[in-house]
C-alpha cells in the first residue's frame, strides 16, 4: 500500500512537470475570396499574410525567473507559396538561375517559391526584473496600437500601407510591418503603465560600421477600460534617408462597443506623412460589427479609407467575415469586397 501511494505521489508530482516542460504548437489558417474593382479590377483568393506556424515554450528556472522560446514561420494556405517574388518567369531566359530575369543568358531557370518564411525568432529571459527577449523580435512600434487597433489586419481590408505606415523601405520592419532582426527587447510593467524599449545593435561585423541600428520604444497606459499609448521608431539609417515616426492613440471600452484611434506622423528624405485611423466595433452576440475611417496625408497627396465588415465567431479559434472596403487615392480609386474563413489551433 506503501509503494503505491509513493508511486501515485511521485506521478502527480512529476504529471505537472512533464506538461509544463512539453513545447506548445499553433498557428492561423485563412483563406480570403475578394473582389475588387475601380484602379484594381479582378478577382483574388488570398491568405494575405495571415497563416503561420509556430512552436513555444517556457522553462521554470525557480526563483521566480523563466527561460523563454518562441520560432514562428508564416506560410500561405491559398497557394502554399509565401514569397511569389522569388518566382522567376519560365519563358525568362536567366542560364545562372540569379533571378535577375537577364534575356542575355542562354538557358531558361525556374527559381523555387518559399513555401515558409521567416517571422518571430526569439529567446530571452523573465523575472521580477521584466523581460529580456534577443533575436528577430516583435516591435514595440508595431504591436502598441497599429495592426493591434485594426481588427482587419492580414486581410485585404487591412489599414497598414493605406492609412498606417506600411513598407518603409528596405527596413518595413521598423513601420507596421515584419520583425526586427538581430534585436534585443526590454518589457516591464510598472502598474498601470508598460515600458517597452527594442535596440538593433548589430553592425554588420568587426570590419563594418554602417548597418543600420534602429530603436524603437512604447510607453502603454492600461486600467479598467482605456487603453492608451505613446511610440517611436527611428530605423537607424545615416543622413536624410532615415525613417522615422511618432504615433499616439488611445482605446476604450464600453458595454459591447470599443473605439479605437491612432495619429502617427512620419518622416524620411524630408517629406513628411500623416496618418489617422478610427476604428468602432460592437459586438452583439457572436457577432462583431466594424465600421472602420482612415486619412493618409503627404504633401498633394491624399489618402482616405473606409471599412465596414461583420464577423461571426463559431468559436475563440474559428470565424468568418464579409466585408467592403473603399479606398479613395490620388493614384486611383478602388473598391474590394470578401468573404473569408479563418481558423486558429
Amino acid at each position: 500500500m506503501n509503494k503505491k501511494f509513493m508511486a501515485i505521489t511521485v506521478i502527480g508530482a512529476i504529471a505537472p512537470m512533464v506538461v509544463h516542460a512539453e513545447p506548445t504548437v499553433y498557428g492561423h489558417g485563412q483563406v480570403e475570396y475578394a473582389s475588387f474593382s475601380g484602379a484594381n479590377t479582378g478577382i483574388a483568393m488570398t491568405d494575405n499574410a495571415r497563416g503561420r506556424v509556430g512552436v513555444k515554450n517556457a522553462e521554470d528556472l525557480g526563483n521566480g525567473m523563466m527561460a523563454l522560446f518562441k520560432a514562428e514561420f508564416q506560410v500561405d494556405f491559398a497557394d502554399g507559396e509565401v514569397d511569389e517574388g522569388n518566382k522567376v518567369d519560365e519563358a525568362v531566359v536567366d542560364a545562372d538561375c540569379n533571378g535577375d530575369g537577364d534575356k542575355t543568358d542562354t538557358a531558361a531557370c525556374t527559381i523555387d517559391r518559399q513555401t515558409l518564411s521567416k517571422r518571430e525568432m526569439m529567446i530571452g529571459l523573465k523575472a521580477g526584473f521584466g523581460q529580456i527577449e534577443v533575436g528577430r523580435l516583435k516591435s514595440p512600434y508595431k504591436y502598441t496600437g497599429g495592426i493591434k487597433y485594426d481588427p482587419y489586419v492580414t486581410t485585404v481590408h487591412e489599414a497598414r500601407g493605406v492609412v498606417m505606415s506600411g513598407a518603409a523601405g528596405n527596413n518595413s520592419s521598423y513601420g507596421h510591418n515584419g520583425f526586427i532582426s538581430e534585436a534585443v527587447s526590454y518589457l516591464n510593467n510598472f502598474g498601470s503603465l508598460q515600458i517597452w524599449v527594442l535596440h538593433s545593435p548589430d553592425t554588420g561585423g568587426p570590419d563594418v560600421d554602417n548597418a543600420p541600428k534602429g530603436t524603437v520604444a512604447a510607453i502603454t497606459y492600461q486600467k479598467g477600460s482605456i487603453h492608451a499609448f505613446v511610440k517611436n521608431v527611428t530605423d537607424g539609417v545615416t543622413g536624410e534617408a532615415e525613417y522615422k515616426a511618432t504615433a499616439y492613440g488611445t482605446k476604450i471600452k464600453f458595454g459591447g462597443v470599443d473605439i479605437a484611434l491612432q495619429a502617427e506622423k512620419s518622416e524620411r528624405n524630408n517629406i513628411e506623412t500623416d496618418y489617422l485611423f478610427v476604428n468602432l466595433n460592437s459586438i452583439l452576440g457572436n457577432n462583431i460589427f466594424t465600421l472602420n475611417y482612415g486619412t493618409k496625408e503627404t504633401g498633394t497627396d491624399d489618402t482616405t479609407k473606409t471599412t465596414v465588415a461583420v464577423a461571426h465567431k463559431f468559436s475563440k479559434k474559428t470565424r468568418v467575415w464579409v466585408g467592403h472596403t473603399n479606398v479613395d487615392d490620388t493614384a486611383g480609386n478602388y473598391s474590394v469586397t470578401s468573404m473569408g474563413l479563418r481558423v486558429d489551433i
